[in-house]
């Protein structure tokens, strides 16, 4: 995957590391967070990557520095509310974009040949990808929520560090064996047998497909017909 899919969410990790509460306040994280969606857009437009994720992050962020300013007086629900509304619609992007082109595809388009990008399986992939990230966002969205019922250290703690950075991490795992598991099934390995148990079929799409194999002199073949010679 390419490093810029993790960058393009910055806006959303400056938006929550900054101290909302007895510092800056929602506004001026809020106000932080756009200019920080405003330029990875920019730089999006100038690589000419297809991508809505610095925009989404200007519109939210927008919008909450309007709701900060609005806020007179927040309560103890205020934040983690917004902390959880900002992330929830992070979600709602790359769950609306499953129907379209997902959002993933931006990031990986650049990863694999022309002639692969209008393949099934290269959709299919980029499908799994967007879904873990929409799964992952709703469930820190959902932890974020959560602090409203224990507003105290430790559920500051659980609720707003612990478990988001959890599920972040196993959903770029995930994301890491797909995206590797695609590309050992379209570029075959580099010099070397595949013979992990683990690789038996790679699903791709909904097809379980046969890994490739060596043979005596040294060409790899491809069992599902995908090619074959080395």
């Amino acid at each position: 995957m390419d490093l810029e899919a993790y960058v393009d969410v910055v806006p959303w990790l400056l938006f929550m590391i900054i101290d909302r509460q007895s510092g800056l306040g929602v506004s001026w994280a809020a106000a932080s967070a756009a200019a920080c969606g405003l330029g990875i857009a920019a730089w999006s437009h100038w690589r000419r990557r297809r991508t809505p994720i610095g925009w989404v992050a200007l519109a939210t962020f927008g919008c909450l520095i309007v709701v900060g300013v609005a806020a007179n007086r927040p309560t103890t629900w205020f934040e983690p509310v917004i902390r959880s509304g900002s992330v929830a619609v992070l979600a709602g992007a790359a769950l609306a974009s499953l129907g379209q082109r997902p959002l993933s595809e931006a990031y990986t388009v650049d990863r694999v040949s022309p002639s692969r990008r209008a393949e099934p399986a290269f959709a299919a992939v980029n499908r799994r990808i967007t879904a873990a990230w929409a799964v992952a966002a709703v469930l820190v969205a959902a932890s974020f929520g959560a602090e409203v019922f224990a507003p105290s250290s430790v559920g500051l703690t659980v609720f707003d560090w612990v478990l988001p950075i959890a599920v972040v991490a196993c959903a770029v795992r995930w994301v890491a064996v797909q995206w590797t598991a695609y590309l050992v099934w379209t570029e075959g390995p580099t010099g070397t047998s595949t013979t992990d148990a683990s690789l038996t079929t790679l699903p791709i799409g909904r097809e379980a497909v046969a890994p490739p194999t060596v043979t005596p002199a040294g060409s790899i073949t491809y069992l599902h017909g995908v090619r074959a010679g080395h």
